[in-house]
């Protein structure tokens, strides 16, 4: 009699794992016909190769364009600005950022967040590289030692 109380228990616990799996393959499928519901809906246009891309008919409802701003609170820094904060005598790259800091800090006419100065090192560390590449500005040292200067 154990055996056959022992098969039963395992094939209860089967039965139990397999109305699991198909309660959540239930899910999944009501998702996807959510989906596929939405996609045939909605009128198509075909794009080049043949695909087909959704296409609300008139032009897409997007924001207008974020400049540097709106998107992350700092005023563009372009590789004028970088060069500006250098000067003739060579500077570390701690220092570039922080006259940044306090020029931008002046001309935003408040201080910066912590997350405005991780931006803006971020920015930083991407403009002097690039601006070092290629030798619009001048390199010299090697690693934390490093020391950049306005091109002569």
């Amino acid at each position: 009699m154990s055996g056959h109380q022992s098969e039963r228990a395992m094939l209860k616990t089967e039965k139990r794992e397999l109305t699991r799996q198909i309660k959540e393959l239930t899910k999944k499928l009501t998702g996807v016909e959510r989906m596929l519901a939405k996609l045939e809906s909605a009128p198509t246009s075909t794009v080049s190769r043949g695909r087909q891309v959704a296409n609300s008919g008139k032009q897409a409802q997007r924001p207008a364009k974020r400049t540097n701003q709106q998107a992350a609170g700092l005023p563009r820094t372009s590789g004028e600005f970088w060069i500006s904060m250098m000067g003739k005598r060579p500077r570390s790259f701690t220092d570039l950022v922080a006259r940044a800091e306090a020029t931008l800090a002046k001309t935003m006419k408040k201080g910066l967040t912590e997350d405005d100065k991780r931006k803006l090192n971020l920015r930083a560390r991407v403009a002097i590289k690039t601006l070092a590449d290629t030798k619009a500005i001048n390199s010299e040292g090697a690693g934390r030692a490093r020391r950049y200067s306005a091109a002569a």
